[in-house]
């Protein structure tokens, strides 16, 4: 990924509802080798490289009978009827799955966190 922040994008998820940046998807798949996951000093290089702070929040927190947690825990489907609503100044980046459950990512530009 050049030197440029990471822009807000359209979200366009796929059947299953997961969705992944582009520039994100570039990291995983490049900068990583295709690894799952990252050091806490790695994701800083790539939160300083892209110009954002980054906010993750996961589907188990939601309330047991979330029609997207029936779907995905119950019925092994995916998370299409999960859309978490980032915070005001915050975008999607990610919707993805782990062995830890499926999880959204956010992110905002440096100069619009908030201390």
């Amino acid at each position: 990924m050049t030197a440029k922040k990471l822009k807000q994008i359209p979200v366009v998820r796929d059947e299953d509802g997961y969705f992944h940046h582009p520039d994100i998807r570039h990291f995983w798949d490049v900068t990583m080798g295709g690894a799952e996951h990252c050091t806490k000093e790695q994701w800083q290089a790539f939160e300083a490289e892209a110009g954002v702070k980054t906010q993750i929040v996961y589907l188990e927190t939601e309330a047991e009978n979330h029609p997207a947690c029936v779907e995905y825990f119950q019925r092994g489907g995916g998370v299409s009827l999960w859309d978490p609503a980032p915070p005001p100044g915050w975008w999607l980046v990610e919707i993805s799955d782990t062995e830890d459950g499926p999880f959204a990512v956010w992110a905002t530009h440096d100069d619009k966190v908030v201390a």
